[in-house]
């Protein structure tokens, strides 16, 4: 069944506890629970979690590249690090979006400080 918004499917989910649903982003209910995946039945199954979904642990998942020349990265910078920042991140992860871990953030912005 699909859906016209995420509230619709929130109330077929608390109204059916045997349902499951795809939803945007992480559960915005309490008894609404996340289902962790495996990739197959010898797999161990991961919670979608930033790194488990940075890492392809977790399988459901459409990740978003940016991709330019190498050359045009001292034009990029100001923008990337923004991109990178902590203010982003959170913008990312109210519109349900799920962010790259902090780790791999940080490592990013070194390498485009050429410290790294």
């Amino acid at each position: 069944t699909i859906l016209p918004d995420a509230e619709s499917l929130y109330a077929q989910l608390l109204g059916d506890t045997l349902a499951l649903g795809i939803l945007p982003g992480p559960p915005r209910q309490p008894k609404v629970k996340v289902l962790s995946i495996a990739t197959d039945t010898d797999s161990y199954a991961f919670d979608p979690s930033e790194s488990n979904v940075f890492y392809g642990d977790y399988p459901l998942r459409l990740p978003f590249y940016l991709v330019f020349q190498a050359k045009a990265q001292p034009r990029l910078k100001a923008l990337l690090i923004r991109l990178l920042s902590p203010e982003i991140t959170e913008r990312l992860r109210e519109h349900d979006f799920v962010p790259l871990p902090e780790g791999i953030r940080q490592e990013l912005i070194l390498t485009l400080d050429g410290k790294a």
